[in-house]
């Protein structure tokens, strides 16, 4: 094809005659319906205009809650002192080595509180820009995991602060019993309960990873449980990591992890039975019931058949049989009366020669 100035100035045209130069970004674009309502189809320069609104609704709506946390940082210190604090002689508690560090520990903790307590609000926001690019069912998938990720976080940190700390402070508190005056410094001790309480509600998230996993064909059931030696290696080593240097601590981990590892299992291969997923000739429940019930059908209408074959040629052979001594009976008939016309003919013929 010759290339014209127009065509330099419109752009190469296609097959149809229609110049390149004519589509823009929006052609390109995934539309989809905003969770808000909006309704809109935005280009590759809108979706960057959009997760920039996005990032500043989220900012904006965390700051208050920061504010409002600030207040309620001296009764969440004393929350988060309590499992230490109850195993110390009276009077005694945390010390800051230096000036600024309470203050430090309470904008750290407003800050982590506000995001906490702010997070249903951001992570809205989060939802509202990444909502248009998924189909429905991805939609409530996505919405059920947040749900489940969330009350996982939540369960694992409970286990932690109720359980976990307070039984491996105990274990280091009664190393120094009546010997060695522990000062606890409150910098050290927020960053060690904060850890593990994060970390804890991470190792709890286990079980959504795994579903996670088999739900994108990555594992299944079967592979599972023959990693499970290998898995407990694993998670007792991630234990060892993440826990402070205590056998306790290691335990009330590990234990936990374990028994979530084998919850996990259980659930996918629930998940397996019931979306179809068969263990034995990969076909699903469904398909097997179903094949069993034609098998059964079918063997019942073979027996049917026979039956029917059976009777038919029983009746055949009744009849044949009927008719075979019928015939003979006019058989013997016809020979009987032949034979007496042949000797009356043959006394006949003897009287006619006399």
């Amino acid at each position: 094809m010759t290339e014209t100035p127009d065509n330099r100035k419109n752009g190469v045209p296609g097959e149809d005659g229609e110049p390149l130069d004519s589509f823009d970004d929006s052609d390109f674009s995934r539309s989809g319906e905003v969770p808000d309502g909006d309704g809109k189809d935005l280009s590759f320069l809108g979706h960057f205009a959009e997760l920039r609104s996005r990032l500043i609704k989220g900012i904006l709506v965390v700051i208050p809650f920061v504010l409002l946390a600030y207040e309620f940082s001296g009764a969440v210190l004393a929350f988060l002192s309590a499992p230490l604090v109850s195993l110390m002689p009276p009077g005694q508690g945390l010390i800051a080595t230096t000036l600024p560090e309470t203050f430090l520990i309470h904008l750290k903790i407003s800050l982590w509180g506000g995001l906490f307590a702010s997070s249903p609000f951001w992570l809205y926001q989060v939802w509202a820009f990444v909502a248009p690019g998924l189909y429905e069912k991805e939609r409530a998938s996505v919405a059920k995991l947040t749900g489940m990720a969330f009350a996982l976080l939540l369960l694992g940190g409970a286990f932690a602060y109720y359980v976990a700390i307070p039984l491996g402070f105990k274990f280091f508190i009664g190393f120094g019993a009546g010997t060695v005056t522990i000062l606890p410094v409150i910098h050290e001790y927020l960053s060690l309960v904060m850890t593990l309480i994060l970390a804890f509600g991470c190792a709890f998230e286990l079980p959504l990873l795994l579903m996670f996993l088999a739900a994108a064909g990555l594992v299944d059931s079967k592979k599972l449980a023959r990693f499970r030696q290998y898995a407990i290696l694993i998670i007792v080593t991630l234990a060892a990591f993440l826990t402070p240097p205590d056998v306790i601590s290691q335990i009330l981990m590990a234990v936990p992890m374990c028994g979530l590892y084998e919850l996990s299992v259980f659930l996918i291969r629930r998940k397996e039975k019931e979306s179809g997923v068969s263990e034995e000739n990969g076909k699903s429940p469904k398909e097997t019931k179903e094949e069993k019930k034609a098998n059964r059908i079918k063997t019942r209408e073979e027996k049917k058949s026979n039956k029917i074959k059976l009777r038919e040629e029983k009746k055949a052979n009744k009849i044949k049989i009927r008719e075979e001594k019928k015939a003979n009976k006019i058989k013997f008939r016809e020979e009987k009366k032949a034979n007496k016309i042949k000797i009356r003919e043959e006394k006949k013929a003897k009287q006619s020669v006399l």
